[in-house]
């Protein structure tokens, strides 16, 4: 690909990536933990590209290796924030698949930003920039074994949190639009973090005359096309919660399959949910649909998950508004 072509290409798929970022926040009318991280996702990304794009075109002028450090670790800083938030939006489509999230969000952004420090510092002090090719390379051997053995322990982590996360999306009984959206999440994470983990791999060992060498570019231009797609196509389905007005009111029944539509929960889900609209304590849900009373606790977990309401009378209110 010529230099022109792929640069073309790329400020076409930056430009994708900032009409997605400005469509999902202007579609923002109420607040939403999923449309949060997806927004947060866009934004990290874009920023993440701009930056990897100045970074691969200065690596080949005639710039300081100041400069090129300085952006090199604005783009990992953005990369490490889009990864955070890539997990924050497989966490918030978690409970619409029927299965609790896979990490605690607070603390896996901890550790990210742990990494990127300590990442980012080695980088800092230890690394250097060829002026001949803008590679990156280091002068002891150990500081590179540590940047490789670091890199590759954070890209496994993520790849084990896609991987249970596509798991348990293929497991789940509500094969519905976000169990979908979840499966197309965790498999494009798995695939760009392997991809990451062998680019690290040949770019510090500086192995030449592969197909990676020939990239040039961080992979995750390549992904950000899909990944792209995927946002708008969850930004601009179709609601599936449309109730008509202009005839007599619907009855309570009415408004909690329309309730139950909107928010993709299982027959199950949607029986308790009717259960509590009708003012029963667990105990007598339990006796009424002949279930245990941790079952029905778990159920109401899931719907107070989905419904990101935290009390049952917030519940009853939101299904009969």
């Amino acid at each position: 690909m010529t230099p022109v072509l792929l640069i073309a290409t790329i400020f076409i798929i930056m430009s994708m990536t900032a009409v997605t970022l400005i469509a999902m926040i202007l579609s923002m009318k109420n607040k939403s933990d999923m449309k949060s991280s997806l927004r947060n996702l866009s934004l990290f990304l874009l920023l993440h590209l701009v930056f990897a794009f100045l970074c691969y075109y200065f690596e080949y002028s005639f710039c300081s290796a100041s400069l090129l450090k300085c952006l090199n670790i604005l783009s990992d800083a953005f990369y490490f924030g889009f990864i955070a938030a890539w997990l924050h939006a497989l966490a918030a489509f978690a409970p619409f698949s029927s299965h609790k999230p896979i990490m605690n969000v607070k603390w896996t952004t901890l550790s990210i930003i742990c990494y990127g420090i300590l990442s980012e510092g080695i980088i800092l002090f230890a690394g250097r920039y060829r002026s001949t090719d803008g590679s990156l390379c280091f002068d002891q051997e150990i500081i590179k074994d540590c940047v490789i053995a670091l890199n590759a322990i954070f890209a496994l982590a993520v790849i084990s949190i896609g991987a249970a996360s596509l798991f348990f999306a293929l497991r789940s009984q509500d094969k519905g639009f976000y169990r979908n959206g979840e499966l197309v999440l965790s498999g494009l994470l798995i695939l760009y973090m392997l991809w990451i983990l062998l680019f690290d791999f040949i770019s510090v060992n500086e192995i030449k005359g592969t197909f990676f060498d020939r990239m040039v570019m961080d992979p995750i231009f390549v992904i950000c096309f899909f990944l792209d797609i995927a946002i708008l196509f969850f930004l601009f389905k179709k609601s599936p919660f449309e109730i008509v007005l202009d005839g007599p009111a619907p009855d309570r029944q009415t408004l909690i399959k329309a309730f139950a539509s909107e928010f993709h929960l299982t027959k199950r889900e949607t029986e308790v949910l009717a259960c509590v609209c009708q003012g029963l304590n667990n105990p007598e849900i339990a006796e009424a649909l002949f279930i245990s009373d941790n079952t029905v606790k778990r159920h109401m977990n899931h719907i107070f998950q989905k419904t990101e309401v935290r009390s049952r009378y917030e519940l009853m209110a939101k299904v009969l508004d």
